[in-house]
């Protein structure tokens, strides 16, 4: 992790989002219940081109985390990842 951090941190362009938290939440489905959100830079693949966006936590029926990263930018959904409340 710190490893990660030391390669990735680096001065980088102001960048302004252009969709907001609430626009981005509506792409989402109503059935699951909100936890958390925040933007962030990251990258949808190892050595791929960094994204600004939404990452949007919520619970869905089951007690699963599902983790949304909608693009800041044109408010598209970029990633969606489920992590089953058993997974450590």
């Amino acid at each position: 992790l710190a490893e990660e951090y030391l390669l990735n941190h680096r001065e980088r362009e102001e960048v302004i989002a252009a969709v907001t938290p609430d626009q981005a939440a509506q792409s989402l489905s109503a059935d699951l219940k909100p936890l958390a959100s925040r933007l962030v830079i990251t990258r949808l693949t190892a050595g791929g081109a960094e994204i600004f966006a939404h990452q949007i936590e919520r619970q869905g029926r089951e007690g699963d985390t599902v983790t949304v990263l909608v693009n800041a930018i044109t408010g598209a959904q970029e990633k969606i990842i489920v992590s089953r409340g058993d997974e450590t």
